[in-house]
């Protein structure tokens, strides 16, 4: 703050200072103030005019006008109204240098009545604004701001143990409950001051009370100074931010369907959230929106207050007893503009009145997590108003069919995971706003609705729905859809046309009953990532391959690499073609240099390798002119037989997808240079994840390095021999040995467009592009990764042996 304010500089300067309500901001301009009316003294006169917001409203801003003035001047001046006390200002203080805090200002009224325009001060001026709003600081072109965040744990303990022990840490027995409340708080100095002084001087047993009765009944006096932002509001943006603090998490993704789903309450999210952010009701980091808790107490609290005996007459119902009681009760009105409840406990005896929804004739948000013993009287959906309802989530959903009476025309979000249901509804129904359609998980589901009447769906999941035998061709219609989730839809068998999807740039459909990977001309050339494995995936039969896809060249990102998940499997007998991928990962290894690691299934070692040998090594001679951006591959080939029958300590495994916490299990590939008997090298390559393998006898794993010889620690012209080591990394960090059956290098011009290796590789060449496109796509992609600080150098280790 010291630095924003520059106090050895002579220009004016106006200095925010920002933040939401009680997180300090008065407390830090008063110490400023006090420190550099004492330190200072070159400032020809100071004023601290406090609770402007307040005070304008009761006195006026001629009365400020002259308490500004008169503390400056040190006598007594009088202003009988605004405009006269804008001249006096400017006469009296433009050429004095001056030191003033205006606190709490809420409008620019009150920002040009008592600061001005910077001409009107002397030089070397200084002006601290205190503000909620950061965008009214902005509009008066103070551009140097200060933020003031929330307390870490440890300032906010000793805070709190100031004020309720009058000491920096908290009495012995009293530790775990002052930490309750520090963790209520949230870093909020106004809060643990209240809380503090309050708790100041009781028992153990008042402090237990105390803490049960702030989960049910928030502080008051906490509450009202929060309340001071959201009465500040517009009207709707007063129920955009209620919206936010009953509906959402307190952490809440910003994405477009998010932001669709606001705007479809007629909220203009794209503006009105930055409105909140300016007066600290939300913030937003790394595209996710924020909101305090207390901040989300407090809109809680507006809502209770709105009818305090009858939850029915409220507009939001966000606690289980309430909505029990109006369910129960038949206490539904048309004040209820939403139903959330995370969370249902267990009940055997709870019955709900379905027909109370049919009185909430204004619901358009409803979003249900119930237990499986719950139940009803009467179909809830069948009674559901459906004018107004654009979201609709319910977990578990019990019935196996859509009633005919639902029809939702203005949806935007539907989603039922682990829902019941076997259809939704028959024919085709029009939604022209639905944008999330998500049945995943819902194991009954036979078949999906025609979507001919749902044209701006952009994302369909169902994944896990293993009833789902196949997909109604009108998906295939979707111009808008851009993400298609079909994981583990066990008993679907093939994928409809899709190549009208213009959209589509994420398709998944692992562990599926697909027999054959689509051709080309059936898929999008928008798709950028694609995932097809494991199941009863066999050979590809078309000479059409998917790798023709022509957009297919950005990696989804699997922890820290890289992946294309697509099987390519067109293998002959000389191994000419090996594009048998059953998984690729792309990185940057090693400074900008790219690698390519795939894995493979019922691999050979192609004839054109230049070295190659049975075992885990081979020798090799190069020249020593050799051209120092040569390319090089590194081959070797494994027996699946290794990884079966896997102790996991409780039980074997027959393929490398059964067991437990298989997600994590990894090949890794060591690759060892030997220059001489004195001196080696060693890489660890990258690490492989790995699928269903036990239809397959021989694994291959091989690594394409560009510009080999620019390899840290390594001329690979001296090296005579290369070995590989390789193991499996399963359950609980355990790893096993695995034997290399056969192993090859190939060195090659990664400019050659006639070379063998481009040839039997490269996804590209199939497209009409050239070979050598091939390397300088991935050398160049990769490249750029560097340039984004997205790329990650792995491990090396340099041996010296003597």
């Amino acid at each position: 703050m010291m630095k924003l304010l520059d106090m050895e500089s002579n220009d004016v300067r106006f200095v925010g200072i920002h933040g939401m309500g009680g997180v300090g901001k008065t407390t830090l301009a008063q110490i400023i103030y006090d420190r550099v009316s004492n330190s200072y003294c070159r400032f020809e006169g100071s004023s601290f005019i406090s609770c402007i917001r307040e005070e304008s409203k009761a006195r006026g801003l001629a009365s400020l006008q002259k308490q500004l003035l008169s503390m400056i001047i040190q006598e007594e001046i009088q202003i009988w109204d605004r405009n006269q006390g804008d001249r006096m200002r400017k006469k009296m203080l433009s050429n004095k240098r001056v030191f003033i805090v205006l606190d709490d200002v809420d409008s620019d009224e009150q920002l040009t009545a008592l600061a001005g325009d910077r001409k009107w001060f002397g030089p070397g001026s200084r002006v601290i604004i205190t503000c909620r709003d950061s965008h009214l600081l902005k509009t008066h072109e103070v551009n140097n701001i200060y933020k003031v965040e929330e307390l870490q744990t440890d300032e906010a303990l000793q805070l709190f143990s100031l004020s309720a022990f009058k000491k920096t840490h908290p009495t012995e027995n009293y530790k775990d409950l002052s930490m309750d409340f520090v963790e209520y708080a949230q870093g909020l100095p106004l809060a643990l001051k209240v809380l503090g002084s309050f708790l100041f001087g009781r028992t153990i047993v008042a402090w237990r009370s105390a803490r049960d009765q702030l989960e049910a009944i928030p502080n008051k006096e906490i509450m009202n100074i929060l309340q001071i932002s959201f009465e500040g509001l517009e009207d709707f943006q007063k129920e955009l931010f209620l919206d936010m603090a009953c509906l959402f998490q307190p952490q809440y993704r910003l994405d477009n369907i998010f932001l669709q789903t606001l705007e479809s309450f007629g909220y203009y999210p794209g503006i009105n959230i930055d409105v909140l952010v300016d007066k600290s009701l939300l913030t937003i980091s790394d595209g996710m929106l924020f909101m305090h808790d207390l901040l989300k107490t407090m809109g809680h609290e507006i809502v209770r207050r709105e009818c305090p005996e009858e939850p029915g007459r409220r507009s939001r119902l966000f606690r289980v007893e309430d909505l029990y009681h109006v369910l129960k009760n038949d206490t539904g009105t048309d004040a209820t503009k939403a139903i959330v409840v995370e969370f249902c406990p267990e009940t055997k005896d709870q019955r709900l009145n379905a027909r109370a929804l049919s009185k909430m004739r204004k619901l358009r948000f409803f979003k249900f997590h119930h237990s499986q013993t719950l139940k009803w009287r009467g179909k809830p959906l069948k009674y559901m108003p459906t004018n107004e309802l654009r979201y609709l989530e319910w977990p578990g959903y019990h019935s196996k069919f859509f009633p005919s009476s639902f029809q939702p025309k203005n949806l935007t979000v539907l989603r039922m995971r682990r829902s019941r249901i076997k259809q939704l509804w028959k024919g085709s129904m029009v939604l022209d706003n639905l944008k999330v359609f998500d049945l995943s998980y819902s194991e009954n589901l036979i078949e999906i609705p025609d979507f001919s009447g749902v044209p701006n769906l952009e994302e369909i999941n169902l994944e896990d729905c293993r009833s789902l035998c196949e997909l109604h061709p009108s998906i295939g219609s979707l111009k808008h859809l851009n993400e298609l989730v079909l994981n583990k839809c066990s008993s679907l068998e093939k994928l409809p046309d899709l190549s009208s999807l213009e959209c589509l740039t994420y398709l998944e459909a692992y562990e599926t009953a697909i027999t054959q990977i689509p051709c080309a001309n059936l898929m999008p050339k928008s798709i950028r990532e694609f995932s097809l494995q494991g199941g009863k995936l066999m050979r590809l039969k078309s000479k059409d391959p998917i790798y023709d896809i022509g957009s297919l060249v950005e990696y989804r990102k699997e922890g820290i690499y890289d992946y294309v998940e697509a099987t390519w499997i067109d293998v002959d007998s000389k191994g000419e073609n090996i594009l048998d991928m059953a998984g690729v990962v792309v990185s940057a290894m090693y400074d900008d240099l790219t690698t390519i690691s795939i894995w493979s299934l019922g691999f050979y070692i192609p004839e054109w390798v230049q070295y190659k040998s049975n075992g885990s090594s081979v020798k090799i001679d190069l020249d020593a002119n050799t051209n120092p951006e040569m390319g090089c591959v590194f081959f070797i080939v494994c027996d699946s037989d290794q990884f079966f029958s896997m102790d996991y300590g409780h039980s074997s495994i027959s393929s490398l997808f059964k067991g437990w916490n298989i997600e994590s299990s990894e090949m890794g590939l060591t690759i060892r240079f030997e220059r001489d008997k004195e001196y080696c090298v060693e890489y660890d390559s990258l690490d492989y994840r790995l699928m269903d393998v036990s239809f397959s006898k021989r694994i291959g794993f091989w690594v394409y390095i560009p510009a080999v010889l620019r390899l840290p620690f390594l001329d690979i012209r001296r090296v005579i021999k290369i070995s590989f080591e390789t193991g499996w990394y399963y359950f609980q960090g355990r790893v096993k040995p695995i034997e290399v059956k056969e192993c090859g290098v190939h060195f090659f011009c990664p400019d050659d467009a006639n070379s063998k290796f481009f040839n039997s590789i490269a996804p590209f060449g199939h497209s009409g592009s050239s070979n050598s496109d091939f390397h300088r796509r991935f050398v160049g992609y990769m490249r750029k990764k560097k340039d984004m600080k997205s790329y990650h150098e792995t491990d090396r280790t340099c041996v010296l042996s003597s």
